[in-house]
């Protein structure tokens, strides 16, 4: 292990001790090298065999491995960061907040480490075909939409309680387990509590998915209101097999987010009229007007589905 302790999986004391100090203060050493990305039949840390390349990202690579350690099929997700300090500082971002809270439907962190300048986090294994692809294929009915939806601001509330926000809720980051349990993924982004005031937001994530006061530089947005946007802007994309704020680019589609008025999911079904005072209440410009919690807005949407025809 390279600069990096542990003690047991489960132990959320264990993935904050990041031993960045070897040899003075990162930036006054000479730059640590990552090696690059494992092949296909690499072993890990003497306990992952790579089987197959599930998904690649901006920043990271997963895969599926045997883990001999715990005799199944696991996730492996492996960082990729030219330096080895930055990546150890992605695997943190990513680990902390896994290890210190559990949710049956927030992915399962196993373990995490440094090996052979790689960083990974070994992760339960999911169906790797996200939401956003069912979505593709025509929209879910709104009692499974709800069913989700409210599977993941489950996840998203124990976070919320726990000190954390996501920062980057979308469709695409919604897998399913083997038993048909949604779970939330992608932890890349979160960002711990922030003194009294609550959580806060994260300037980056996905344009599609952005809340406005991102958009516009607020100076201390509430991340729990960001992550119940963007999970309100998710539950749009399901019941309509559209986004509701897309344009032609990235900018267009940003400025939408922060002007336009939040589109009716009964444009494009009559009989989704119900959902429409509650998406534009999780969807409101001013962060304040929102549900206080992301479990209201999932209260607010069975309560919209039992008035659906």
């Amino acid at each position: 292990m390279d600069g990096f302790t542990r003690t047991r999986p489960g132990d959320a004391n264990a993935w904050a001790r990041v031993d960045l100090s070897e040899g003075g203060a990162a930036g006054a050493r000479p730059e640590r090298a990552s090696a690059p990305p494992p092949r296909v039949g690499d072993v890990l840390d003497g306990r992952l065999r790579i089987r197959r390349l599930l998904g690649a990202g901006a920043e990271c690579d997963v895969f599926a491995a045997w883990d001999v350690v715990r005799s199944e099929v696991v996730a492996l997700k492996v960082v990729r960061q030219p330096n080895l300090d930055d990546a150890i500082a992605r695997l943190r971002a990513e680990a902390l907040p896994l290890a210190e809270v559990r949710h049956p439907h927030l992915v399962r962190l196993f373990d995490a480490g440094v090996t052979d300048a790689r960083c990974y986090l070994i992760l339960e294994a999911l169906d790797p075909e996200p939401w956003s692809s069912a979505i593709q294929q025509g929209p879910p009915s709104p009692a499974r939409v709800v069913e989700v939806v409210s599977a993941v601001a489950g996840a998203l509330e124990a976070l919320h309680h726990g000190g954390w926000v996501h920062g980057d809720v979308k469709a695409e980051n919604i897998l399913f387990g083997a038993d048909d349990r949604a779970v939330l993924t992608d932890l890349g982004l979160a960002q711990h509590a922030t003194g009294s005031s609550g959580t806060r937001g994260n300037c980056c994530g996905t344009p599609a998915y952005m809340a406005p006061e991102l958009i516009l530089g607020a100076a201390s947005p509430d991340g729990r209101a960001v992550d119940q946007y963007a999970l309100a802007v998710t539950t749009h994309l399901a019941l309509t097999g559209e986004l509701p704020f897309a344009r032609n680019n990235s900018y267009a589609t940003l400025f939408a987010h922060a002007q336009a008025p939040v589109p009716a999911v009964s444009a494009t079904n009559p009989a989704l009229a119900p959902f429409d005072p509650v998406l534009r209440r999780a969807m409101a410009k001013d962060p304040g007007a929102r549900y206080a919690s992301v479990r209201e807005f999932a209260g607010a949407l069975r309560e919209a589905l039992d008035d659906a025809p």
